[in-house]
């Protein structure tokens, strides 16, 4: 009689069960390796923001120093770049209140575009070239406000009573928005606490970095508290008050 070959049979069987495990323990693998790419590129997005943050902060005090004056808000601009700023004195210079001032009016002299130009010709600012200003209050990112390292975000200067019940001058990171400075959303609630932990409170609403909602409020839960469930959805915008 001829009995079947129980265990050869067997060893077949066991051997389909190591290569599934083996098959799975690579698929584990390589998806840890991918989200773990996934969160150093974001990590590494969000310290590019901080150093853009800082930077920004230092061509302002850079051209402050040089100008006894902020970009922007400097009444004898047109002295020193004349048609390069503007062919209209007024339009190029600003009103020395020491505030970077912005408005929505038709006049072509809004300090918060101008702030950018005044840093570009100055040669401080030299890897933005501001090619507009625009009417109406409305900013253009890549045109009158640079880009930032988040894709769609730009960054805007100017003066706001945020937080602090005085107008102080702020670096604004946001989307653009129709008519408005770029204070859309582009952040997760998340992504601007890593910002805030790095560099201030960790407090939404209070210190010098501080974050808002544009339509839909995830992105703070009260003001010393974050809303970190909100890990996807782009609602937060955030500002950086100047010293």
């Amino acid at each position: 009689m001829i009995y079947p070959n129980l265990f050869c049979k067997s060893k077949s069987k066991a051997f389909s069960l190591i290569e599934l495990s083996i098959a799975i323990i690579i698929i584990s693998l390589l998806i840890f390796v991918v989200s773990s790419a996934d969160s150093l590129k974001s990590q590494a997005k969000l310290t590019k923001i901080i150093k853009e943050f800082q930077a920004i902060e230092a061509d302002i005090y850079s051209f402050k120093t040089t100008y006894n004056a902020l970009p922007g808000d400097m009444t004898t601009a047109y002295n020193y770049w004349q048609s390069e700023c503007d062919n209209i004195a007024d339009n190029c210079n600003g009103n020395g209140d020491r505030l970077i001032n912005y408005d929505t009016d038709a006049n072509d002299d809004i300090e918060s575009f101008r702030a950018w130009q005044h840093l570009q010709l100055a040669d401080i600012k030299s890897d933005f070239y501001a090619t507009g200003t625009s009417l109406l209050g409305e900013a253009v990112i890549g045109s009158n406000i640079p880009t930032s390292a988040l894709k769609g975000l730009g960054y805007t200067i100017l003066n706001a009573d945020y937080s602090v019940h005085y107008y102080a001058n702020y670096i604004v990171l946001g989307a653009a928005k129709s008519g408005e400075y770029a204070n859309g959303g582009g952040l997760t609630s998340l992504q601007a606490y890593n910002i805030d932990k790095k560099i201030d409170d960790t407090h939404p609403l209070k210190g010098n970095f501080l974050t808002f909602y544009d339509t839909v409020n995830n992105c703070q839960i009260d003001a010393t508290n974050y809303d970190l469930t909100n890990d996807s959805t782009t609602y937060c915008w955030s500002a950086f008050k100047l010293p």
